[in-house]
Formats: structure tokens, sequence, C-alpha cells
């Protein structure tokens, strides 16, 4: 089969794996979720069904090894005006994990999600950890990326490489550096290409972390990063700094164009003032080469309720809202739930008037014995291209396990 069809093959391969393996028992649990989105745009009412599946299938184990599989996959399409991409089938994951715990061995192989601090990736592949001689940790992997446009499909190695890893050491109980790289291929040319050294410390109430990331294509250093943070039983500080590069691909036209690294500075705070009672702040500070953007939010959360105001200014325009949300349980079986978001925005300086931006949604959700949940909700929005948009979303989700 070439790698242009359609790929359910990931998930029906390796499955077949596992059942010709010798399984004494059958070890499942997941769940399934069915929901419906009916929503008006411009022209057509949607009218859009999501099959969801979420699947962990522990094959085989005794007391050194283990062998499961595990898939995370999303169908949907639109049953009145279908878009390009319809119908469309979205496998998260489907990989096989096999375990060696002695060895402090592990080792993926199928669609997985995969990170270290010098970048992610949905990839079709394998990924490996290996932490046999500590305090030294190992975390390749290799693979080809997914496609956002067209999930279904496996793509060349030739075309679309992934590569990468981590490599740890853990000092004392508290102090662990690492340096990480990845390396990605598009359309047959180097398109990302990142190193970094990253560490993490924590001693009593303070935690610490830092970043270094370069470009060995630019040679020069793509991304520094500074994170601070305190907490003891009331309180709890944060403050971050951030300067990189911005998210280009380096085989990309814009590559050529002339950019300086722009800057991040976030300050968070939050006190508890009586049990489930606390108040919280949020600031951030963009700095760019020729504007900048600030951001500030505030508010009071009490157990489930929380309400806050949030104002923005600058280069990403103004913007002042008051923001809330609400989740109110009746018994264990079931519960309201609510958010809402009321502001008014300006994008550019000339504009006379701010425009309206709201949002709300009002949810009722009711959970079985049996592992079924049933929502309803139904959804209000309104800004400068809609002025009078309501929307209705249905689930209903199953979680089940079998174990025999």
């Amino acid at each position: 089969m070439s790698c242009g069809r359609r790929g359910l093959w990931i998930v029906v391969t390796l499955i077949t794996i596992l059942l010709a393996l010798p399984i004494a028992a059958i070890d499942l649990d997941g769940s399934f979720s069915s929901q419906l989105y009916w929503y008006e745009d411009a022209q057509f009412v949607h009218i859009r069904p999501y099959e969801s599946l979420r699947l962990n299938w522990h094959a085989w184990q005794d007391q050194e090894r283990e062998l499961s599989f595990h898939t995370s996959a999303r169908y949907t399409t639109d049953l009145n005006d279908r878009f390009a991409t319809d119908p469309q089938l979205f496998i998260r994951s489907a990989y096989l994990k096999f375990r060696c715990r002695p060895n402090r061995f592990q080792i993926n192989l199928g669609r997985q999600f995969v990170y270290s601090s010098a970048g992610s990736a949905l990839i079709d592949g394998v990924r490996l950890k290996f932490n046999k001689y500590r305090p030294l940790e190992l975390n390749l992997f290799a693979g080809t990326s997914v496609s956002r446009l067209d999930p279904e499909k496996v793509r060349s190695f030739s075309d679309y490489l992934v590569i990468g890893g981590r490599a740890a050491y853990k000092l004392g109980r508290s102090f662990r550096p690492g340096i990480n790289w990845m390396i990605e291929k598009k359309e047959g040319s180097l398109s990302y290409h990142r190193l970094s050294l990253d560490s993490r410390y924590n001693y009593q109430r303070w935690q610490m972390y830092g970043r270094l990331g370069y470009s060995p294509l630019n040679q020069s250093l793509s991304e520094l990063l500074a994170r601070l943070s305190w907490s003891r039983t009331k309180w709890y500080l944060s403050a971050e700094w951030l300067q990189r590069d911005p998210s280009v691909s380096d085989n990309s036209i814009f590559s050529l164009i002339q950019f300086d690294q722009y800057q991040l500075i976030r300050i968070q705070a939050r006190r508890t003032l009586t049990p489930g009672l606390a108040v919280f702040a949020h600031q951030q500070y963009s700095i760019y080469s020729d504007d900048n953007s600030y951001e500030i939010s505030a508010g009071l959360q009490k157990n489930d309720l929380s309400i806050g105001l949030r104002h923005q200014s600058g280069y990403a325009g103004d913007y002042n809202s008051l923001f809330g949300s609400a989740r109110v349980s009746g018994s264990s079986e079931w519960a309201a739930y609510s958010s809402f978001n009321l502001g008014r925005y300006q994008v550019q300086e000339y504009q006379e008037n701010t425009i309206d931006s709201y949002s709300a949604n009002l949810g009722l959700e009711r959970k079985y014995p049996s592992g079924l949940t049933l929502s309803a909700e139904i959804q209000f929005l309104r800004n400068g291209l809609k002025s009078d948009d309501w929307r209705t979303f249905l689930q209903l989700t199953k979680n089940f396990q079998m174990k025999d």
C-alpha cells in the first residue's frame, strides 16, 4: 500500500501483531465519545458529528516485561455541507509500547507525540527511552511528521523526516541538566534544526528552570528562557522571561525576511484567602522591534466559581472584558456549567468605535453509574463578523473497562 493511501493500516497492523501473541486474558480500558455540533455560518448550516475513541489494551505482562497498545482517534464529516477535507479520520495516536523493567527500557512503535525542549511533533515512527545507567536518561525518537491537513496519510522519510531526542543527567535530588536536539524535513529539505540546553533546579519552596536554544542553520541563539516560581501554603508566585525567534520554517520563503527576536515577560500570582477562595492575577508584556503589547487579568475563584477582568493594549489591539465560569453539582449525577466572556475591542487606531466581543455557553451534564455521561450545551457568539450566532453541542461519552 502506498504512503498516499488513506492510512487506517496503522491501527490494523499494530492490532494484528497483538492478536498474533499468546494473550492469556483481556485487559482493556478507554472511552467512546459521540458528539454533534450544529452551527450556521454566512451561507450554510453545518451539522458535524464527531466520533472519538480512546483505547488502552494491556496485552501481556509479567513481573519484568509489559506489552500494550494505545490509540486515540477521531472521525468527522459534515452532514449538510462538507468542507474540502471531509470526511476525515484523524488518528492522534496508535502505538505499541514495550517496557522491560529490570533494564529500565521502553520502546514505542507507531503514531505518537514526541517532545524535547528543542521541539515537538506528531510522528509515525519509534521512540526509545533508556534509563539503565542512572542517573543518565536517554530519550530518542525518529519518524515522519503527520500532516495537519491530511492526517490519514503516512508520509515518506525522504521528504518529511523527524529525528531528535534528549539526554538528561540527574545530579542529586533537585538538579537535572539536559541536552536536546531535533531535526525536521519538509518537502525534502531541512526546515527545522535546533539544539538546546535546559536545566531544572528545586530548592525548598523555590523552583527554577532555564533553557538556551541554538539554530545551527542560522548560527545564532534562537531562544533564551528563565522561569522562577515560589510557593507556600497560601501563596504562589512565578515570573518568566523569554526571548526567541519567530516560528518560521528555515526552508520557508519567509525565512529570507530580516526579523528581530521578540521578548515576553510574564508574572503570575495567586493567594488563598479562605479554604476554597483565592484571588489571582496574571500580567504579560510582549516586546517587539517596533511596538509592544501589554495584557493583565485578575479575579476571584471560589471552588468551581470564578470571575475576573482582562485588559489588553498595544500591538495586539485594545481589548477589555469581563470573564467567568461556574459549575454547580446538584448531586454526584447531575451538574450544570456555564462560562462567559463579555468584552469590547479595537484592532486599529483609526477605528472610531470599539466592537462587541461576546461569547457564552450554558450546559447540563448527567452521569450514570454505568460509566455513561450525557451533556447538552448551548453557545452564543457575537463579534465584528457575527452579530447573532447560536450553536448547539451534544455529547455522549461511555467509559469502559474489560478485565478477565
